[in-house]
């Protein structure tokens, strides 16, 4: 969570001024590393993009993870900060951002569909709380945005406004991502991805529910 991250970066006295976050499940990659030396003596922006190869059970899917897909994993402290978007992180406003080439390793399937979607049940609750709360939203002009996350970030707001959410995004990562060509991985991630949307759908209207409940009686 960002806290962590930040706090690892702020209050533990670091060896160095540059930092790869990387969780438990994912690994760095000789050619990775190489290039993170090389933006480190640059040291021109406060953090850079990476964009993982994700993995089910050791076998990569990179159309139904939407490669590439970036994360602010290298940032250079104490400067940069993170903060939460939904169950991630992202960088907090007013960091300068770079792109590194080079991939990192995420292997989705560790503790298998179970685990997997007992996580993501707990990502959906955390999502849909963060999108009700948020006071700063994309419209439909970010689509068409120049930058690749812009469009990304204002699809996944612009998503909640949807009906058949679960079917919606089943079909769009199998057949227009053409999720079909990752094999049987890519179906059953695909598949797993609709159950997430469906919890997803379910936990908005839980919390949409409440919260007129408790305007109801206030």
């Amino acid at each position: 969570i960002p806290s962590q991250r930040n706090f690892a970066q702020h209050d533990i006295p670091l060896k160095h001024r540059w930092v790869f976050h990387l969780d438990a499940d994912e690994k760095l990659t000789p050619a990775l590393a190489a290039e993170c030396r090389e933006a480190a003596r640059e040291a021109i922006f406060d953090g850079y993009y990476v964009a993982p190869k994700m993995l089910w059970r050791g076998h990569w899917i990179p159309r139904c993870t939407d490669f590439p897909a970036y994360q602010a994993r290298f940032v250079r402290v104490p400067v940069f900060r993170f903060v939460q978007v939904g169950h991630g992180q992202r960088e907090s406003d007013g960091m300068r951002m770079g792109y590194l080439a080079e991939n990192y390793y995420h292997e989705l399937a560790g503790g298998g569909d179970t685990e997997w979607l007992e996580k993501h049940r707990r990502y959906a609750r955390a999502e849909v709380r963060e999108h009700l709360a948020s006071t700063s939203r994309p419209g439909w002009r970010d689509l068409w945005a120049s930058d690749h996350l812009q469009r990304r970030r204002a699809l996944k707001h612009l998503s909640y406004s949807l009906p058949a959410r679960p079917m919606l995004r089943f079909f769009y990562q199998y057949l227009f991502r053409r999720g079909f060509l990752d094999g049987a991985c890519g179906l059953h991630y695909c598949r797993l991805l609709f159950r997430y949307e469906g919890f997803v759908a379910d936990e908005f209207r839980i919390q949409r529910l409440e919260s007129a409940a408790r305007l109801s009686r206030g």
